[in-house]
């Protein structure tokens, strides 16, 4: 695909990854040296307390950690996505996500 057009490759959640798959877009970032690939790599800050050498050395890797959000953020977040949604659901992907906006029905059982 990257012989004709750009690609984008996103993996969310890395933090629950195991290391096969680490281990996999390491070899693809390496691989991928002469074509058009772009992978971005979503997570927690598990993921470097677990491999704390992610991404350093690649070419081209930019890492950007981002605070957690305020608790009034993401009541405003929660709302603004799911207008409606009972409150006990609410408080438990507050308590759950520690600032942190994810997909929460991944997870948390809900």
């Amino acid at each position: 695909m990257s012989e004709t057009d750009p690609v984008v490759m996103s993996f969310e959640d890395m933090q629950w990854a195991d290391t096969s798959l680490l281990d996999f877009i390491e070899y693809l970032l390496d691989w991928s040296r002469n074509h058009a690939i772009f992978v971005l790599t979503l997570s927690r800050p598990e993921l470097v307390e677990r491999r704390p050498n992610w991404g350093a050395g690649r070419r081209n890797f930019t890492s950007i950690y981002l605070e957690p959000l305020s608790e009034k953020a993401m009541r405003d977040l929660i709302t603004g996505l799911v207008p409606g949604l009972p409150d006990e659901m609410s408080e438990q992907i507050l308590a759950r996500a520690e600032g942190v906006p994810s997909m929460p029905s991944r997870r948390c059982g809900c």
